[in-house]
């Protein structure tokens, strides 16, 4: 005889008809025996094959999430130090440029972009000038 499939006590608990069986959702209700894998003082019942794929799945479920938490925190902690950097980066540029360039709306700092290299091209002419006539 074919053992019965996993989780099935018996023929009121027909996996193919919902699990309930011919008398209602409450099943046999006690009465006799379920068959001839359920004798007078009964095993393992299916719910101790549950209880303990229950617990496997749990234990997995607190690993995974415990690796999950620790890769967010392992990106937290990267993502802080690039923030970091970035400010510091930003702080030497401003620091570079000076105080006359916060604060500066766009039209006015391409003209002061625009007067400085003007000056920077007449110097240098002037200094290859300078040095032709040498």
């Amino acid at each position: 005889m074919t053992p019965p499939p996993f989780g099935w006590n018996g023929p009121d608990d027909d996996p193919r008809d919902g699990g309930r069986g011919p008398r209602g959702p409450r099943g046999r209700r006690g009465r006799g025996s379920r068959g001839p894998w359920d004798g007078p003082h009964p095993g393992r019942d299916f719910r101790d094959g549950l209880e303990e794929e229950i617990r496997e799945y749990t234990r997995r479920v607190k690993k995974e999430a415990r690796e999950y938490q620790r890769l967010l925190e392992e990106e937290a902690r990267e993502y802080e130090r690039m923030m970091k950097d970035v400010a510091h980066e930003y702080q030497r540029v401003m620091d570079e440029a000076g105080p006359e360039v916060v604060d500066e709306e766009p039209e006015e700092r391409r003209r002061r972009l625009e007067e400085e290299a003007q000056e920077r091209r007449r110097r240098l002419h002037e200094e290859a000038q300078e040095r032709q006539r040498r």
